[in-house]
């Protein structure tokens, strides 16, 4: 199913869709009226764009380097060990780290709007409450649960139609095994907005335009043909010219001929437009660069002809980082932290450091650069603003300066003025000043 075909029959009328707003009031499931499978399929299994896209954006949470932190008495922020989340952040799971989850969670994000986390905690012993592993589920499966008022009171998910599994959500505390990440949907108070759904259109134009290609190279690069015959052609004569035509088609018999019998003779001419008169190429680029635009992804990344060069694709890279990747890492860390340490007492928190992201190098040499060129920051306060601890037992809370410079914080002595009946030394700096002599 095309994506226009889909769209088409989800419009309803105006008042259709307010009414539809109101009673979301009723109790139950509630599950998106999305296609997730037809956006899966045509997005990012058929349209290489939309793949490259999503794929650029879900590798920033492998490139990240992730773990847990926890604010010292002074109110900064330092890498701890030992924590009972250690074991959580080196292998959330027996199939996943935690840099590919955070890229298969990135992943469904972008496809359907929603990304779904699971936690399997302990119930008893002497830790409880603190998570054992922590998982990835498949949006389509997932439906949010809601009282008569709209409120969400826990998620229901289906890998067994028959037998759904509920994850109940404690309606004091909020808390609840199932976190679901969304994005902002104008009319949907349940599932967020897919960036497919609005670029669904090019989408399907490029693939549509992708599909016409391919169909006029497996005809040898040649347009649909009228036959006309200036005879009357019996019924076998039909059929043996249909099978001619079908035999001598297809890739495999580019650069063969076509012979045709009549005894009033045969004209071939095309009856749609040519090649250069569609500009699939163009048409193509087009298309790919609105659905670069979707995602937020600069279409140099992508490699549209046109668009690259050395100058700017660092700038490229640059910007995807700044202006969607960490966005999206600051909001998965955001709702994580809100969900995984809810009850945590000691402070603790996950984190994200860009310290090993190559697209990001120009912006730490810079900072770095910076940090070391200021003279008026202690040594602590530097490597703070580079990301790094402070120095033990507060050695680096010190500053340094050029050694010709007077150290901050200490007084500049005033010259002596001179006593009545002393001689002045001239070889005195001070009295030199003075007396407003210089060196002969």
């Amino acid at each position: 199913m095309r994506f226009f075909d889909f769209l088409k029959k989800k419009e309803k009328p105006l008042k259709k869709m307010f009414s539809a707003i109101s009673s979301a009031g009723t109790s139950g499931v509630k599950w998106s009226d999305k296609d997730y499978m037809n956006f899966a399929k045509e997005a990012y299994i058929k349209n290489v764009i939309a793949y490259r896209c999503i794929y650029e954006i879900a590798k920033a949470g492998a490139q990240v380097e992730w773990g847990i932190r926890k604010k010292n008495r002074s109110g900064k922020a330092e890498k701890v060990k030992d924590t009972p989340y250690d074991q959580l952040i080196a292998r959330p799971n027996k199939e996943d780290s935690f840099g590919f989850l955070q890229s298969r969670a990135i992943s469904f994000y972008q496809i359907s709007g929603n990304a779904y986390y699971r936690k399997i905690t302990r119930k008893t012993g002497n830790e409880p409450g603190i998570p054992l592993s922590m998982h990835v589920m498949r949006p389509d499966k997932m439906g949010v649960m809601h009282d008569t008022e709209g409120n969400v009171t826990g998620y229901e998910y289906r890998a067994n139609p028959l037998k759904p599994q509920p994850f109940k959500m404690n309606r004091i505390t909020g808390e609840c095994d199932i976190l679901q990440v969304k994005s902002f949907h104008p009319i949907d108070d349940f599932y967020g907005l897919s960036p497919i759904e609005p670029g669904s259109y090019v989408i399907d134009t490029n693939n549509e335009a992708t599909k016409w290609n391919m169909r006029l190279l497996q005809n040898e690069a040649r347009i649909g043909l009228l036959y006309l015959f200036k005879g009357i052609l019996s019924e076998e004569d039909y059929d043996q010219v249909e099978q001619n035509i079908k035999q001598f088609s297809g890739s495999d018999n580019a650069g063969k001929s076509l012979i045709l019998q009549s005894e009033e003779g045969v004209e071939v001419k095309p009856y749609m437009w040519n090649p250069k008169e569609i500009d699939f190429i163009e048409g193509w680029r087009q298309t790919a660069r609105s659905t670069c635009f979707a995602f937020g992804v600069p279409a140099v990344l992508i490699g549209i002809p046109g668009d690259s060069s050395y100058s700017n694709y660092k700038e490229a890279r640059e910007s995807l980082w700044e202006e969607t990747n960490l966005h999206i890492l600051n909001l998965m860390k955001g709702e994580i932290n809100n969900w995984l340490f809810k009850t945590d007492t000691q402070g603790f928190y996950i984190d994200y450091n860009t310290d090993k992201v190559p697209a990001l190098s120009g912006k730490r040499t810079m900072l770095w650069k910076r940090a070391e060129e200021s003279n008026f920051l202690t040594v602590d306060e530097k490597r703070e603003m580079v990301g790094k601890e402070p120095l033990l037992g507060g050695i680096g809370n010190v500053l340094l300066v050029p050694a010709n410079m007077i150290p901050l914080g200490q007084d500049i002595p005033e010259p002596e003025p001179p006593q009545p009946g002393k001689l002045l030394n001239m070889e005195d700096e001070t009295a030199k000043k003075l007396m407003g002599i210089e060196d002969i």
